[in-house]
This record gives C-alpha cells, sequence and structure tokens, in this order.
C-alpha cells in the first residue's frame, strides 16, 4: 500500500453475480435449448444426490467417496480437488452441506462448455452451506459455479472456474489454496495460509482481542463477538478471495462477509500479509478495530447506509474520536460528500482523501449532534432493507428524521465547520 495512506480499510463483500452478465447468459441458453421437464427433473434429482454425497464425504472425511464425484481422473482439476479435500481436513467444521439452486439463474452453461465437455453438461449456481465450530453461530453461505458433465458413469464434477471470465466467480478460502494452520484465542480464530513470511497468527489475536475491546465502548447494537481472521499468503489470494475489481495493495485489511441480502452473512476479517504487522502495536491496533468495527456492525447495517458513514463511523472508532486526528482529516478532507465508488477507484491520494472526508464528516456529526445520534443514523439506514427508493431518498429522509437536516444541509454545515 502507499506509505501516504495509513487507514483506509474498507468493507468488501462476496457479489456473485451482475444483472448485464445474467441477461446475456440467459440469452445464450434460450438460443442452446433446454432439456425437456422430466429429463430437468432426473438430471436436478441426479446432480444434487451428488453433491449430498460430496458434502457426506467431507463431513465424514471419506476420501474415496469424495473424489468419486470428481472427474477424469489426473486431470489438473482432479488433483486440486484432492488437495483440496486435504486442506479443509484442518478446518473444525460443525457443519457442510451443498445445494444446487436452480431457480436463481437456472443453468449457465453455455454452447461453448456443451462443445469443451462433449457431453450433457450444467452449470446451476451451488450453494455451499457451512458452519466452523465455536465461531459461525448459524450456518453461512457462498457462492459455487460447478460445472457437471454427464458420462458413462452417471455426473461428474469437472471444473469450478468455466465461468470466471463472465463474473460467475466461485468462492475461494484459505483452505483453496494451501493447508492452513487454525489458532484460538477466546471468541477469536486465525486461519493462516502456511508461509514464513506470513503474520504470526498468535500475534493476530493478540491485537484483535484489543481491537474487540476498544469497539465495545462505541457499538452498544447486539453483534455475535465471534470473528475468524484470515491470514492469506499473499494479495493475489487475497484479491481472488473478496473477488476484488480494485488494487488491493493500497489496502491493509477487509471486513469481508458471504452471502447476499436475505442470507445469513459469514463474517470475516481478512488481513492483507504485505502490509500487516501486529508487532507494530500501535498501527496493527488501529487496523484492526476499524475492521472489528464492521463486522459488529454488520448485523445493523444494510444497503442504504452509505459508504461515508460506513467508513466515517469505523475511522472515528479507530482513532477514538481523537481531536488532533479530526483536525488532521478536516485539513485533508474535500468540500462534499463522497459518492460510494471514490472509496475504491483512484491512487493513493484520492483514497486518502475520501476517507479523510468521511472522518471528518462523522466527527462533525458526533461533535454536533452526539454520539447516539450517529448511531441512530446508522442503525435506521440499515432498518431501511431492501425497499423502493433512490438511495439518496432514503439518506434524506432518515437524515431529515434523526439530525433535523438533509444531505445537502449537512454537506454545506460540515463545509463550513472545516472552512471549506
Amino acid at each position: 500500500m502507499p506509505s501516504n495512506v495509513p487507514g483506509p480499510y474498507p468493507v468488501a463483500r462476496e457479489r456473485s453475480i451482475r444483472a448485464l452478465l445474467v441477461g446475456a447468459l440467459m440469452i445464450s441458453l434460450l438460443v442452446t435449448g433446454a432439456p425437456s421437464s422430466d429429463a430437468q427433473a432426473s438430471r436436478d434429482d441426479a446432480i444434487q444426490s451428488l453433491l449430498d454425497r460430496r458434502a457426506k464425504a467431507v463431513r465424514d472425511r471419506d476420501r474415496t467417496a469424495f473424489m468419486a464425484t470428481v472427474g477424469p481422473k489426473g486431470s489438473d482439476f482432479y488433483a486440486a480437488q484432492s488437495r483440496w479435500f486435504d486442506n479443509i481436513g484442518d478446518v473444525p467444521l460443525a457443519s457442510y452441506e451443498l445445494i444446487a439452486d436452480w431457480d436463481a439463474y437456472g443453468d449457465l452453461a453455455r454452447r461453448s462448455d456443451r462443445g469443451r465437455y462433449g457431453s450433457d453438461v450444467a452449470i446451476p449456481r451451488t450453494i455451499e452451506r457451512y458452519r466452523i465450530e465455536g465461531i459461525d453461530e448459524k450456518p453461512v453461505n457462498q457462492d459455487l459455479y460447478l460445472t457437471f458433465v454427464e458420462g458413462s458413469e452417471g455426473w461428474t464434477i469437472r471444473s469450478d472456474t468455466d465461468l470466471d471470465r463472465s463474473g460467475f466467480m466461485t468462492a475461494r478460502s484459505p483452505w483453496d489454496f494451501s493447508p492452513v494452520s487454525i489458532t484460538r484465542k477466546a471468541g477469536l480464530m486465525a486461519i493462516a495460509g502456511r508461509c514464513p513470511g506470513c503474520p504470526q497468527a498468535g500475534g493476530v489475536l493478540d491485537v484483535a482481542h484489543q481491537a474487540l475491546r476498544a469497539v465495545d465502548r462505541y457499538w452498544l447494537e447486539p453483534w455475535s463477538r465471534s470473528v475468524p481472521i484470515y491470514i492469506p499468503q499473499g494479495s493475489e489470494q487475497l484479491s481472488r478471495m473478496i473477488q476484488a475489481t480494485y488494487p488491493v495493495d493500497n489496502y491493509v485489511a477487509f471486513a469481508f462477509w458471504t452471502g447476499e441480502e436475505g442470507q445469513d452473512p459469514g463474517s470475516r476479517i481478512i488481513v492483507n500479509p504485505s502490509g500487516f504487522d501486529p508487532s507494530d502495536g500501535g498501527r496493527a491496533l488501529s487496523i484492526l478495530t476499524h475492521e472489528m468495527f464492521h463486522v459488529a456492525s454488520l448485523p445493523s447495517s444494510g444497503p442504504f447506509v452509505p459508504n461515508f458513514l460506513e467508513e466515517g463511523y469505523a475511522q472515528l472508532v479507530q482513532y477514538d474520536s481523537d481531536d488532533s486526528v479530526i483536525a488532521g482529516a478536516d485539513a485533508l478532507a474535500g468540500d462534499r460528500i463522497p459518492d460510494n465508488y471514490e472509496f475504491f477507484l483512484g491512487d493513493g491520494d484520492d483514497v486518502l482523501r475520501v476517507y479523510r472526508s468521511a472522518l471528518s464528516l462523522a466527527g462533525f456529526i458526533e461533535e454536533r449532534w452526539g454520539a447516539a445520534s450517529l448511531r441512530e443514523l446508522y442503525v435506521r439506514l440499515g432498518k431501511r432493507g431492501v425497499q423502493p427508493g433512490t438511495a439518496r431518498f432514503h439518506l434524506d429522509d432518515v437524515l431529515e428524521r434523526v439530525l433535523d437536516v438533509d444531505a445537502t444541509r449537512l454537506e454545506s454545515l460540515w463545509r463550513d465547520s472545516i472552512g471549506r
């Protein structure tokens, strides 16, 4: 990360699809045709049976049964799946399921997929549902895009990357890349790829516990307080895990969760091993406090919580409402409320400016209306969930109910307070 960006640590969320890509693939399916209803039902049942056997093999640690779901023997994918089976054995799974979700997008297999495998092919969205013992209160979901091919011995899985270029990317976790080590401390767990240069898990957890106590001073809404912290082997793995569309080396850590609105999210913190050093006491604590706030606030968040509030609030907690830090943010801030996209685009200086604008705004709201009003603003916006109306409409409506100003007035008052 650029040396002049000491503290932007964004929220990242797995997003499985984009509407335009769905439309394009649905057109492709109309061209290639679909099986009859009876044949489709038979196919669906056979694939779900395969997934049930595969999930049971993971739970039972039955390598033979697991590898029987993969084909062909000797392929690169077969070898990769064998390694994956070994790696996930180190993860303390309390439950594990696989569910073919045909209702989401139907069959995503294209003409090119059928040409490649020369047999009946199907690619539904597959939900991987699992719970990590002692961490997840209930099972969490991830999206997989497995290619199922029917051969003389029935259906097998041949790939999980065929739709990558179309934007349908199978979720990745640390155990997808390498063996992992598990380190526990109270309600926290570090899951780390094994590499000599990675941050030490014990040190990361020590700092994370300090961060947990710092968040508790600010965030009074209920949350689980059990968080797994992922330590990948490098920024390339990190980027793939969060499916980033921007350079991750500008950032040191991420709050990340799986699933979509309406699903049970699995909250995780991921540190960038190239930029996070737990021995750098104050800086490491600052980073993890920021990310821990994102995880803590997730149950109260929603699609209408804007990034300036999400990131501004997190920084306020991160810096413990330090007047000198907020004054520094005032000096670096721009002259308007940043748009959501600005937190992920631009060079280091651009990212620094929008984050400092967000901190300056949050500090202004806390000083003028109080910490309770800042928290109420966040929670009320989160409770809007998914409903009609633009993001600006909901922001203005909640601002007027809580602070008695709309966004335009808030921006004007804030700009005056910092001399813009």
